[in-house]
Parts: C-alpha cells; sequence; structure tokens
C-alpha cells in the first residue's frame, strides 16, 4: 500500500508546566488519565446534580429548601463527600493526601468562590487546599433579574447556584492535585469543567453587593453625590462602593490630589446617607 506522508499527522509530545523527573511525570499523566476519561452527558449532569441537591437538603440540619435559608461549613463538607462519590468516584481521595477544608466568608463581596493552595512543596502531603464559598453572593441570590448564570449555566434557585459555584471550585481543586496551579481562564480547566459538569464560561454572573446598590439607589463609581456631615452638605464623587462608598470631597487640604492638582478630602459614607446629584447640581 503507498501511504503519503500527508495522511500522517506528528502527536506533539505533553509538556506539563514545571519541570518533573521521568517517575513524577508518569504519576501526573496517570492521575490525568484517570479523571480526563470522565466525561458525562448532559442528561446525566444534571440527574446527578440534583440528585445531589435533594440529598442535601435531606441530611443537612440547616438545609431544607432550594433557598436555602442558612448554609454552614457542615454543609460543605457535606456537599464535597457527595460530589467526590457521585461525579468523581473516588478520583480526589485516592490522589490528594494532603488536607482538604471548606470555609464560608463573609469578606468576598466580589467572588463567588475561591480555592487557595496553603505552602508549596514536592510533597502535597504537606499542603493544604480550602474551597472558600462567598457568603454574601450567595445570599444576594436573585435580587436582580437575569443575573443568574454561573459558568455559563442558568442557575434555576440558590441552592443549584451554589453548587454551580462548588462545581467550579472542585475544578481548582482537581488542577492543584495535577499541577500545583490553578487558572479558571485556561484550556485546560475549561475542558475539565465542560467534561466533568457541562461548564462552558469560566465567569459568574450573580449580584454583587456594588451591582444590588447600582440597581436600586443609581450608586456606582464616578457618581456625584451629597451628603449630610457635622451640620453641613458635602458634594463629591464616588470613588469606590463596599461596604460604605468612598466619596472624594474637593478640599485643598485634603491629602489626596488628582492629575489636575486638586486635592480632596475622603470620606466613607453609608450607601443610604447617600444623595445622587445631576449636572446641574455638581
Amino acid at each position: 500500500m503507498d501511504l503519503k506522508r500527508s495522511q500522517f499527522t506528528k502527536r506533539k509530545p505533553i509538556r506539563l508546566p514545571f519541570k518533573m523527573n521521568r517517575d513524577q511525570n508518569q504519576e501526573i499523566l496517570t492521575m490525568l488519565q484517570d479523571i480526563i476519561t470522565i466525561k458525562y452527558s448532559s442528561a446525566e449532569i444534571k440527574k446527578q446534580r440534583e440528585h445531589i441537591g435533594m440529598l442535601l437538603m435531606d441530611r443537612s440540619s440547616s438545609i431544607s429548601s432550594t433557598d436555602l435559608g442558612k448554609i454552614s461549613v457542615a454543609d460543605l463538607k457535606m456537599l464535597y463527600e457527595l460530589y467526590e462519590q457521585i461525579f468523581f468516584k473516588g478520583w480526589i481521595k485516592q490522589h490528594w493526601k494532603g488536607k482538604l477544608q471548606f470555609a464560608i466568608s463573609r469578606q468576598m463581596t466580589k467572588t463567588a468562590g475561591k480555592t487557595v493552595c496553603f505552602k508549596k512543596s514536592a510533597d502535597n502531603c504537606d499542603l493544604a487546599l480550602e474551597v472558600r464559598i462567598s457568603l454574601p453572593i450567595i445570599a444576594n441570590y436573585g435580587t436582580i433579574e437575569g443575573h443568574d448564570l454561573v459558568g455559563g449555566i442558568k442557575s434555576g434557585s440558590r441552592l443549584e447556584a451554589l453548587q454551580l459555584i462548588f462545581e467550579h471550585e472542585l475544578v481548582h481543586v482537581v488542577e492543584f492535585i495535577c499541577f500545583g496551579s490553578s487558572n479558571c481562564k485556561g484550556k485546560r480547566f475549561q475542558a475539565l469543567a465542560e467534561n466533568l459538569f457541562g461548564h462552558h464560561n469560566n465567569y459568574h454572573q450573580l449580584p454583587t453587593n456594588n451591582e444590588i446598590v447600582r440597581h436600586r439607589l443609581g450608586l456606582a463609581p464616578g457618581v456625584w453625590v451629597e451628603f449630610d456631615y457635622q451640620g453641613a452638605v458635602l458634594k463629591g464623587i464616588i470613588s469606590h462602593i463596599r461596604k460604605r462608598a468612598g466619596v472624594m470631597v474637593e478640599d485643598k487640604n485634603g491629602a489626596y490630589q488628582d492629575r489636575q492638582g486638586k486635592r480632596y478630602s475622603k470620606y466613607l459614607v453609608p450607601l443610604q446617607l447617600l444623595r445622587t446629584l445631576n449636572n446641574l447640581q455638581k
């Protein structure tokens, strides 16, 4: 048989993002082969996700409905055990010998979830991974119509949004186990997220405190406002919004200076005390 060269394609060798000896390479490749071969259909993912939600509500002492109400670290641990059993088939426990812990954060107001790795070591027994879930983001669910996408999937309830966020973080866990680092913008992460959970985007469109304020009160960085202070009415421009708004008020003795040389003092003002100004009132 006469075979032409064009009928063959050269396979590129697998390149890992860090230096390892041959034995370590083989170990990582074996782990990857085990997890990469897991690929669920859309119907399987939907069925398994709903099953996990039902089991969580049945077993949790604080969650009794898809609206959640309260959520605890014990609920996150339970959620992990269910995903490890149903989706991962024990893969994480088999390949991760370090600590895996969970936390609920009140300080995370812009990020729905975060997975961090404590210590950097060649031996993962010395490492600890922590999955953090934002309580404010979960509590804000449903406050703005249309802000319900997680990983490109439209969520139907606060519980489903929590599950989708948790799934995203578990993909970070997988990458940390295999590579010691993780990046949800990378192709590797996105392939794992799609195979395991059907996620087709790496971002979440859920209401943050800033977005809720902007939606309800018309407040945002760059907006001119006024507020009462010690018997006077001060006018300024919003520089940032967190629990309170930072307002820059022109003051010749102020500690802050813009590019034009004007000086300002910064005031941290409760949002409900601010009044927006139109162009004529500035």
